[in-house]
């Protein structure tokens, strides 16, 4: 168990704040052998389908599917969207109900056999009006993005709030960030980094798609709005969708309607926030449109060195948005990247794969459940 694998590449004080509790992950998962069995043999991927209404898990190293672990409408889920394994228990939690219901939720399944635990239901009911991004913050407690409405949920938009939750119990404890603040709408993917100046400090980090078309940082210990990190279509930006801290500690987001991956640079560069494209090309792209067939980007995340260079590599999901219906998308997979170029290396699960339709959120049996970094072997 080599706890240390990513922290000498990444930001020397982002590694301090997050080792301890990536490491607790690892030995105690390792231990019990949940979420992911043999973590040393790099574990799973585990992948939402959110037409299918399905959680799909994939070998890690190979790409290769293992099983439906989560079957269509456990416990209720609907539209999965966002996923993580749990630091305290190694089970894993689901967002459950982004637009459909009638469980608007983030559901827990059993880390092992991908059952529900009890009934399932893992926050408070009747708090969450549509299930946005989900993550677990360095207090221990799940963060979980909303879309809030007037009257009940039932009349007009108010806007986007965080709200936060016991990590232990699910119970509700407040309304971490309150609808609008910052111009906060849509609060898709999520995640911890460093906050620029004071690096042993965590920032919350969101994707404010659609309407905001950007990324907003707010204080990680009160929800105090700090600013926008990444401006409105800054580099091309065209409906963020996830965003995680790379190894060489600068942002990257998915781009989910110009089927593109954004570098922007880290809170310790001069500059950050800055678009910082890979070579060859402009703006903020990182991964160009179309690359190894990318369709639309649901989910950006570091994992396993697939071409042997001593590297993280990045894993996208990719989709054939249609826009309308029951069934958003189809010809779901997901690509894998070179981690430094943005070069394209394969495709990591392919089309239909194990079923698989139309992937959405990912997460590695050796993922941070709060700032999504890679702490695998």
């Amino acid at each position: 168990m080599r706890c240390m694998r990513s922290a000498p590449s990444r930001l020397a004080a982002f590694a301090a704040v997050t080792l301890a509790l990536a490491c607790s992950v690892l030995v105690a998962a390792s231990a019990e052998g949940r979420a992911g069995g043999a973590l040393g043999a790099r574990g799973y991927l585990f992948v939402a389908d959110y037409d299918k209404h399905v959680v799909r898990r994939y070998d890690a190293e190979t790409g290769e599917s293992v099983d439906t672990f989560v079957p269509k409408h456990s416990a209720g889920l609907k539209e999965p969207q966002f996923l993580l394994i749990g630091p305290h228990d190694h089970d894993l939690y689901v967002g459950s109900g982004h637009f459909g219901g009638p469980l608007h939720a983030v559901l827990r399944f059993d880390g092992t056999d991908g059952s529900p635990v009890g009934d399932g239901e893992f926050t408070e009911s009747d708090v969450i009006e549509s299930t946005h991004g989900v993550i677990f913050g360095p207090d221990g407690n799940l963060y979980v993005g909303d879309w809030l409405h007037s009257n009940g949920g039932l009349g007009q938009p108010i806007g986007g709030r965080i709200l936060r939750f016991d990590g232990i119990t699910g119970a509700y404890m407040d309304d971490f960030v309150p609808a609008g603040a910052g111009s906060l709408w849509h609060p898709f993917g999520m995640s911890f980094g460093p906050r620029p100046g004071a690096p042993d400090k965590l920032d919350l980090y969101v994707c404010n798609a659609i309407q905001g078309n950007n990324i907003l940082r707010f204080d990680g210990t009160t929800g105090e709005f700090l600013g926008v990190y990444v401006a409105a279509g800054s580099g091309g930006l065209q409906l963020p969708s996830s965003a995680t801290f790379g190894p060489d500690g600068n942002l990257y987001v998915a781009s989910f309607q110009n089927q593109a991956v954004m570098r922007y640079q880290g809170p310790a560069g001069g500059n950050p926030g800055a678009p910082m494209p890979s070579a060859g090309n402009s703006g903020a792209i990182f991964v160009p449109t179309n690359s190894g067939g990318l369709l639309a980007t649901g989910a950006v995340l570091f994992g396993p060195d697939g071409n042997a260079d001593g590297r993280e590599d990045l894993y996208v999901s990719s989709s054939e948005f249609t826009g309308g219906g029951a069934d958003k998308a189809h010809h779901g997979s997901v690509k894998r990247y070179d981690g430094t170029t943005g070069a394209f290396i394969g495709t990591f699960v392919e089309v239909g794969s194990g079923g698989l339709d139309n992937a959405y959120g990912l997460t590695f049996s050796a993922t941070d459940p709060v700032t999504l970094a890679y702490v695998g072997e």
